[in-house]
């Protein structure tokens, strides 16, 4: 029987005069239910004066639960309205969208409101955040009629801290038309078990806001010593984040606004979406919260992030408020620049709570003055380099590598400036830990690459097969997707495969070996080739060459410097030479800057030379115009 669908068909008198299925003997445990939770008496009265005429009353059973759960009622609205008021246990019935459109008196009084005060509550506004989060999705199958029963134990809130544990049994009532439908809700309270297990769990909640489920302040407390604990320990820097609102005059109106629980619910929901991974909130007092970030090691991020969350705040407030200008503000202390203990970090922050909201900066301050000077030079530097990405800033200088037998230039190395409009024209070294810090290498790295491979197709067409060569951030090799990258590059240019090369430094090849190995063989396949840059100032082996079919090693400029002078170097790049020759490498020295450094090369039978003595970076403009000089032919 429990798996056979029954309509059952009641009288005014509640008396059954068609059953759907001929198991007679099922019927009167499936009526059961009704009865049980009903005055019979009372709503026989009720249908037979009133409700009769809007037709019969129509159940369908799926099974025996002992409830209203396992049945599938076909109520009219007046019907509806008339079964829940007849209810002994505390019941509620909801709309489609969730919210309370009528209670009965069991159920204000276990409220302890009136019946006009729940009207529109959201149902799951009497439920404790917890218990929301984990039910949330199956509550709103229910009412909106993609699920017909619901039964859980959980948790409500209300009043002042008040925490009562129930069995919420909730099931679907549909009209006779079967185009409307709404949701019975009968709670059962199991407070007065008094089992340990419950016990236990209403005490664990009290650690949690009764509305926004975020800690209270002395388990916020306890989180924030974990986190000190763990940064002092990895030695790294965490964040200390007060959040309020401002100014003094708004405390009034914004307790206003939170009075209402939908409100802080709202804002809460808004809040948990920017929140960042490594980070836990909690309250700290009336309308004020505490955030505690464990990775504060890179300023231009944090920084980044509190402007998002103030956004998000502001936003947030202008959707409650309405016409309401409320204003968040935050205050940071940083660890252990401004402290190692708790009291000390939260004091720290408090006062440049009190400092953000008297100033107009930025809507948030750190606790030292260094700091905040350094947070906005980098928000500053931030937008800059965004601008700059927009506005193709971001321009590329070509440096030939020259062949000594064919007396040519092989290829180009690709070598990355910034055309700064107030600056003039910047090297690497001053905007590369700026563009890392802002979250930009790739989207500046899939720039420049497509535009080397452009220029290299066109000038392949006048100088025959010129090779590019570009260098390739560690970041961007081990992402999974870099295969991608490189063919949307080449055939975004129509450059072919062959034509290019990447170089990657010695670090990044140990480190693409034990995450990324896959994409040396996504390389080989499509017939780009890697060079190992800087080499010799690294640690790689040349067993990692042979797995990674490395097939170009560019000496370091800085090893290339100190020749003929230093014997050791000399003799580190007499062996670098004469391996590479017996392991069929080609062999690049880089950083060539004068003729002596020229001349001891050649005399080592250096086949590639590229440095400042035979040629200096150069935009493509002159780059095409390029005669071979100065110094190499002499």
């Amino acid at each position: 029987m429990k798996n056979r669908s029954t309509t059952l068909l009641l009288d005014p008198s509640l008396r059954l005069y068609h059953c759907s299925l001929c198991y007679f003997s099922a019927i009167p445990t499936c009526a059961e239910p009704i009865l049980r939770h009903t005055n019979a008496e009372t709503i026989r009265s009720s249908w037979q004066a009133d409700h009769w005429e809007d037709g019969p009353i129509v159940m369908s059973t799926w099974g025996v639960s002992g409830g209203i759960l396992g049945m599938d009622y076909s109520f009219s609205n007046t019907h509806s309205s008339a079964f829940i008021l007849q209810l002994s246990e505390p019941a509620i019935l909801l709309d489609q969208h969730g919210h309370v459109q009528r209670a009965n008196p069991a159920m204000e009084q276990f409220l302890g409101l009136s019946g006009q005060a729940i009207l529109g509550l959201p149902l799951l506004s009497l439920i404790h955040p917890y218990d929301r989060l984990a039910n949330e999705n199956a509550l709103k199958a229910l009412w909106t009629g993609r699920r017909k029963q619901f039964k859980h134990e959980l948790c409500l809130t209300f009043g002042h801290d008040r925490l009562i544990q129930v069995l919420l049994e909730g099931t679907l009532l549909s009209n006779p038309d079967h185009v409307s439908h709404s949701t019975l809700v009968v709670f059962r309270d199991l407070t007065d078990q008094r089992s340990a297990v419950i016990v236990e769990r209403l005490n664990a909640l009290m650690d949690y806001h009764r509305v926004t489920g975020w800690a209270q302040a002395h388990l916020m407390r306890d989180r924030i010593q974990q986190v000190l604990r763990r940064s002092e320990y990895r030695r790294c820097r965490s964040a200390l984040l007060l959040l309020g609102f401002g100014p003094d005059q708004d405390a009034t109106a914004v307790s206003s606004i939170f009075r209402d629980k939908r409100n802080l619910i709202n804002f809460a929901e808004r809040m948990e979406l920017v929140l960042r991974k490594d980070c836990s909130i909690g309250h700290d007092g009336q309308n004020q919260w505490c955030i505690i970030i464990e990775d504060a090691n890179s300023t231009y991020p944090l920084a980044r992030w509190l402007q998002h969350l103030l956004r998000t705040c502001r936003e947030a407030m202008d959707n409650i408020a309405h016409h309401e200008e409320i204003q968040p503000y935050i205050g940071l202390s940083i660890y252990p620049d401004n402290g190692r203990q708790y009291e000390e970090l939260l004091a720290a922050a408090a006062k440049a709570l009190r400092g953000a909201r008297q100033s107009d900066q930025a809507g948030f301050q750190f606790a030292g003055a260094e700091q905040q000077v350094l947070a906005l030079a980098r928000l500053k530097r931030g937008e800059e380099l965004r601008r700059a990405l927009d506005r193709q800033e971001f321009t590329l200088f070509y440096q030939p590598v020259i062949d000594l037998k064919t007396r040519t230039v092989r290829s180009v190395e690709a070598l990355l400036r910034w055309q700064h409009p107030e600056l003039g024209l910047l090297l690497p070294d001053t905007f590369i830990r700026d563009l890392e810090e802002a979250e930009m290498l790739e989207p500046v790295s899939h720039q420049i690459l497509l535009q080397a491979c452009r220029q290299i197709r066109l000038w392949r067409k006048t100088m025959g097969d010129l090779c590019l060569s570009i260098n390739v951030f560690p970041q961007m090799f081990v992402q999974p997707e870099f295969p991608e990258v490189i063919d949307r590059a080449l055939e975004g240019s129509g450059l072919t495969a062959d034509a290019l090369q990447l170089e990657i430094t010695e670090t990044t090849l140990i480190k693409a070996l034990q995450v990324a190995p896959e994409h040396f063989d996504a390389m080989q396949t499509r017939g780009v080739k890697i060079a190992i840059d800087d080499y010799g100032t690294g640690i790689s082996s040349l067993t990692q060459l042979h797995r990674a079919a490395i097939r170009t090693l560019k000496i370091d400029g800085r090893m290339i410097g100190t020749l003929p002078q230093s014997e050791l170097t000399a003799t580190i790049a007499t062996a670098i030479l004469g391996t590479a020759r017996h392991c069929n490498y080609d062999v690049v020295a880089e950083g060539v800057e004068t003729e002596e450094q020229f001349t001891f090369l050649q005399g080592l039978n250096c086949q590639q030379l590229q440095g400042f003595y035979l040629a200096c970076p150069m935009p493509p403009e002159q780059f095409s115009s390029w005669d071979g000089r100065p110094g190499l032919f002499h």
